[in-house]
């Protein structure tokens, strides 16, 4: 079945399933498009028929595969000076029955008040299993993990494993499409450390800041303007068990082309300052 489900290794879940928009750490999660899944697990990759029938139901679960990359640039402060950083990830996706693995693969490049680094970021896997998919109403659950390839003493990663542990819902009413997601962090071993947030330097990633425990929420609304091209609206807000709490907001546009699908998005740190402001731009390609 195909699915467009959730995750962009991040952590804390924002965006519906873009994502990251393609997203990460404070906004990690890509949420599912409430709708697509249902429609691709017996119409062609981009929702409709291409034979004018339907797959028979013999034909049974089918593997699919998608392939994006995605560029991002923003800004943020490490202690108390202006700092920057810019990213690119090749994102792979797995579709299988109700299963749906992603598989994040980011590089960096931070400058701050220590100057220019660059290097591999913590790479992200996240399995999500869709518990209800139906046109108008979805729902799933998974366990996204974020692994410590990312140097820490350069701020790149978190310098342990994280998982993440979530549940996700979306509904579609005509053209207008809602998603939410619930998840909660925790770092598994390694050394302690804080949550980077702007307020002077602390130990921990600047590059998609998490804390070492925390609650994540995440919500994106959207409303398709034409049969490709979609808008929407994304809010989510880290909770930490220490610490100040991180709020992120943004909007975006995605234009599905066939198997192609493009996405463009500006998000503006609220609270916590994660980041200041940050743009993302990927591309997905259905296999």
């Amino acid at each position: 079945m195909r699915h467009a489900v959730i995750v962009r290794g991040v952590a804390l879940g924002t965006v519906l399933l873009a994502a990251p928009a393609a997203a990460h750490a404070q906004l990690c999660h890509e949420l599912p498009e409430p709708g697509a899944h249902a429609a691709r697990a017996t119409d062609g990759a981009d929702g409709h028929h291409h034979d004018g029938a339907r797959q028979p139901a013999s034909a049974g679960p089918k593997v699919y595969l998608a392939l994006g990359v995605q560029a991002l640039a923003a800004t943020t402060t490490v202690d108390a000076q202006p700092a920057s950083y810019q990213g690119l990830a090749v994102i792979g996706h797995l579709h299988w029955w109700r299963l749906h693995v992603q598989v994040d693969l980011p590089t960096y490049r931070l400058r701050d008040g220590d100057g220019a680094r660059e290097g591999l970021g913590d790479v992200g896997v996240a399995p999500w299993l869709a518990l209800v998919e139906r046109p108008q109403v979805m729902a799933g659950v998974g366990v996204p993990i974020g692994l410590p390839t990312g140097s820490a003493d350069d701020g790149l990663g978190m310098g342990h494993v994280m998982v993440m542990p979530g549940v996700y819902g979306a509904v579609r009413r005509g053209a207008l499409d809602l998603t939410g997601l619930v998840t909660y962090h925790r770092k598994l071993g390694g050394t302690d450390h804080s949550h980077h947030g702007g307020h002077g330097r602390a130990t921990g990633p600047i590059v998609e800041p998490m804390s070492a425990e925390e609650v994540g929420l995440a919500g994106r609304l959207g409303a398709r303007l034409t049969p490709a091209v979609r808008a929407f609206a994304d809010a989510s807000v880290a909770v930490p068990t220490e610490g100040e709490r991180r709020a992120l907001a943004g909007v975006g546009l995605a234009w599905q082309v066939g198997r192609t699908r493009l996405e463009a998005r500006v998000d503006r740190g609220v609270t916590g300052r994660p980041v200041g402001s940050r743009g993302v731009v990927g591309v997905r390609v259905d296999l």
